[in-house]
């Protein structure tokens, strides 16, 4: 009986070293450079060189940012979808000289975590069009 006890012990213990390991491999590290100011959820970032880590195990998928000049944590508004081919990157909505996180492309996760607003809500004709911008993601996983 205590041999028993021991197994399911040693047992219990190995699969939770497992799942924190498997858990690690879901973290995504990259990094990015951004031309012009964008608005990220509730974060105003300046242009700049940037790295982020997001864990796509946890809920909500939460993203930190790190740049020079600025620091932000965001999580996806409206929902994480499917990123399975083409490239990582980060889609910028581009209206002047300001930009608008639409979404962060991460093919090697095979997800898209897609934010909001997907423009501004006053957009004047006398402003220009509003452009799609695409931005290179360099991404690493599971370090």
């Amino acid at each position: 009986m205590g041999a028993t006890r021991r197994l399911s012990v040693a047992a219990g213990i190995v699969a939770v070293l497992l799942a924190a390991t498997v858990a690690r491999a879901e973290e995504y590290k990259g990094a990015f450079t951004l031309p012009i100011e964008v608005q990220w959820a509730n974060a105003k970032l300046p242009a700049g060189d940037y790295t982020f880590v997001i864990d796509t195990a946890m809920f909500p998928r939460l993203a930190t940012i790190r740049g020079e000049k600025a620091t932000a944590r965001v999580m996806p508004s409206r929902g994480v979808g499917a990123a399975a081919s083409g490239h990582s990157e980060l889609v910028l909505i581009r209206v002047g000289n300001q930009g608008y996180v639409r979404q962060l492309r991460l093919v090697e996760a095979g997800q898209a975590f897609n934010y909001g607003p997907s423009a501004p809500r006053e957009t004047f004709l006398a402003q220009g069009p509003v452009l799609i911008q695409r931005i290179p993601v360099r991404v690493s996983s599971g370090m």
